[in-house]
């Protein structure tokens, strides 16, 4: 979906009758690139498509950054934002149009993104993002 934002994770911990929220992008592929350019690399919605030569225009701009560029999409386009889902003893953020991102919540309430998992090479496309 050209709409999609970045996925982001939120935690509460409460300890000694306190509330702490976190909230924390996953560290995707493409969100750390896109971070580190300081600009997105693919449009959407958001960005301003205003008729066919506008939609043209950012189209042929986006090619080229990814053309130009350290963007390789074969490392991911997914932004991780559908869902959640425990697997193997391993939590996911899960979007359809790339692989299961694990994250993790550490003792002090931070949500981590550990890293795009594969499992081992068994998984070579995205997995569904609306698991039962």
């Amino acid at each position: 979906h050209l709409f999609d934002g970045d996925g982001m994770l939120h935690s509460i911990r409460i300890s000694q009758g306190r509330a702490v929220l976190c909230s924390r992008f996953v560290k995707t592929y493409k969100y750390t690139v896109e971070r580190d350019a300081g600009f997105p690399l693919l449009p959407n919605v958001f960005s301003g498509f205003n008729g066919l030569t506008a939609s043209a225009t950012r189209g042929a701009i986006s090619a080229a950054r990814v053309a130009s560029g350290p963007y390789n999409p074969a490392n991911g386009i997914g932004n991780a934002n559908t869902s959640l889902a425990f697997f193997g003893d391993r939590l996911y953020a899960l979007a359809e149009s790339d692989l299961p991102y694990a994250v993790r919540l550490t003792a002090d309430g931070d949500v981590e993104t550990v890293g795009r998992n594969d499992f081992n090479g068994e998984l070579f496309m995205s997995m569904t993002a609306h698991p039962k």
